[in-house]
């Protein structure tokens, strides 16, 4: 067996690009041509400093459904309702996170979760190598975790994407 280290992963940075729903039209329009495409320039918003530690973790799940028969269990499986769901920290409260983390009916307001829907644009760069992956359909993004106001504590904001496949069943489109 051949051990292959150019196959593998290993990100050294990741940047999080958000788009609000109602402001595209096309998302096919903001597909980057290559990696390190200008995402500003695209109408991408960059959601600022994330979390390296959490990095964007994915999170994809199925329904398993077993069925019994003839005295065997799990006699066959049927898997369906596929799902994927992908996350985030953002420590930075700017512009654009002010979008979807607690947003408030103004810019000095805050308000209560809302069913915020974006696209989204992940980069990530294995050494020299740089791929981006653009969601093709809006998806709800949840705060799931807040880290409020602490003394001397960097305030965090613990974000997951639900994300919508198209009707092929594709969540991304991969540049890179």
């Amino acid at each position: 067996m051949a051990i292959n280290p150019d196959a593998t992963l290993i990100p050294d940075k990741a940047e999080v690009w958000l788009a609000l729903k109602a402001d595209v039209a096309d998302i096919s329009a903001m597909i980057p041509t290559s990696a390190n495409a200008d995402l500003a320039a695209l109408d991408w918003e960059f959601s600022g400093l994330i979390d390296d530690k959490k990095g964007i973790p994915l999170d994809p799940s199925i329904e398993v459904k077993e069925y019994d028969a003839f005295g065997h269990p799990s006699f066959r499986v049927k898997l369906k309702k596929g799902k994927l769901k992908s996350g985030f920290t953002v420590f930075e409260n700017n512009a654009v996170t002010k979008k979807f983390v607690l947003p408030g009916s103004a810019d000095n307001k805050v308000g209560i979760p809302k069913d915020v829907q974006v696209y989204v644009a992940y980069r990530y760069t294995d050494d020299a190598d740089s791929h981006v992956w653009v969601s093709l359909r809006p998806s709800p993004v949840e705060v799931k975790n807040h880290g409020g106001i602490v003394d001397g504590e960097l305030s965090y904001a613990e974000c997951v994407v639900h994300h919508v496949a198209d009707a092929d069943g594709d969540v991304f489109q991969s540049v890179g």
